[in-house]
């Protein structure tokens, strides 16, 4: 459904503590924005909420709100954003 394969190969690095150093695995080299000049944070200080997720008759929805993922800096105090497969 959503996919974003990155520049370079996965690596060890990838996949460790200081696996945000680098580059490619940080927000602003994704498809996300950059609010006010920040950028999406890491670690459980910086999780969504209201997450709720719907499957019935031929449909499956998904949504969330991502504000909790930017710093206060950022200034968002919500952005839902949801998926719907029909």
């Amino acid at each position: 459904m959503l996919i974003d394969v990155g520049r370079e190969a996965y690596r060890k690095q990838s996949f460790g503590k200081d696996r945000y150093a680098n580059w490619i695995m940080q927000s602003a080299y994704h498809n996300l924005p950059l609010i006010n000049g920040q950028q999406q944070q890491d670690g459980k200080a910086f999780g969504t909420s209201q997450t709720s997720f719907l499957q019935q008759r031929g449909l499956t929805r998904l949504r969330t709100n991502l504000a909790g993922a930017y710093p206060p800096a950022a200034g968002v105090q919500r952005w839902l954003r949801s998926y719907s497969l029909h």
